[in-house]
């Protein structure tokens, strides 16, 4: 799963292959967040802004 991958080992391309596949869209994000955190939980998640 792309959220369980290191943000830096991530390519612009495949979050935007997710993010179409998951917003059912043809576009691009206009931003994206790849967030992680290990403590004290350890937290992984994309956040997808769509374009307007």
């Amino acid at each position: 799963a792309l959220w369980m991958m290191e943000p830096k080992d991530t390519s612009e391309w495949q979050h935007e292959e997710f993010y179409r596949y998951v917003a059912q869209a043809h576009d691009k994000p206009r931003y994206t967040l790849h967030y992680r955190a290990d403590a004290p939980l350890n937290i992984r998640s994309i956040f997808y802004v769509p374009e307007m």
